[in-house]
């Protein structure tokens, strides 16, 4: 009697190729896509708070603790103030230039209801970034637009009989362009990915690997698996008719024959 040897079934092979080629196409563009939008439009660093700490000086103080620093040390129980006259004016050193892109004033209940901020390079030419006549002092936040390394505050009415007086005096803004363009965390992710992907194996390494395994297993006819040579053997048995002696049997001696005296 045969045996009939069942292959088992493959997917075919051009279709997996198909379909995983047209994955790495997508990700391919959309990575490519990605990149284009972080070059087209590049990433504007967060402005920092450039002034604390910073020299500064001013025209006048009221009295002792009441001096300039007071107004960029980062303490809001502690205040600058100046004589009790117009104009008064208080000025920050960044120590190098900065964009500049925002300032904040914290001011006592003597504030100024007239006043404008100042930028310069060199800390003698100066262009007035901002200015008003109607500021209702308290905290203030304004938006400025230039290059510098001196912020001025010049105060040229005040909305008390007293003197201009500020708790804090904050300049923001970044230095050296911010920085370059900032990669989308898509693009980082796809990136990885692809990098991490083993390389695909050929089909011929794939042939060669199927029929090794074809030729060292098979399925026999009630659906289990053995090898191709003990098939083979005891297909051989059945068609010569013999019956493999037990190993009980062939290792049985025989008992002697007695001999009648």
């Amino acid at each position: 009697m045969s045996v009939a040897l069942v292959r088992p079934s493959r997917p075919p092979l051009a279709a997996l190729h198909r379909w995983r080629g047209l994955g790495f196409a997508l990700v391919t563009a959309l990575v490519a896509a990605l990149l284009g939008v972080a070059q087209a439009a590049p990433a504007q660093a967060a402005p920092v708070l450039l002034s604390q700490g910073s020299p500064t000086t001013a025209s006048s103080q009221e009295n002792g603790g009441t001096a300039a620093g007071n107004a960029v040390d980062g303490n809001g129980g502690t205040r600058w103030s100046s004589a009790f006259s117009d104009p008064q004016w208080i000025r920050i050193d960044l120590g190098s230039p900065a964009a500049l892109s925002r300032v904040e004033l914290a001011w006592e209940a003597a504030h100024a209801k007239s006043y404008r901020i100042e930028l310069s390079a060199n800390g003698t030419n100066w262009t007035t970034a901002y200015s008003t006549t109607t500021s209702q002092g308290g905290n203030e936040t304004l938006t400025v637009s230039g290059e510098a390394r001196y912020v001025r505050l010049t105060g040229t009415e005040r909305a008390t009989g007293y003197g201009y007086s500020l708790w804090e005096f904050k300049v923001f803004g970044t230095r050296d362009g911010g920085g370059g363009p900032e990669i989308p965390a898509a693009v980082t992710s796809a990136r990885t990915s692809m990098s991490s992907t083993p390389p695909r194996r050929t089909s011929r390494a794939r042939s060669t690997r199927s029929s090794g395994s074809r030729s060292r297993r098979s399925s026999a006819p009630d659906g289990t698996r053995c090898s191709s040579s003990r098939v083979r053997t005891t297909t051989s048995t059945r068609r010569s008719g013999s019956t493999p002696r037990s190993r009980a049997s062939a290792s049985t001696p025989t008992p002697p024959r007695s001999t009648a005296m």
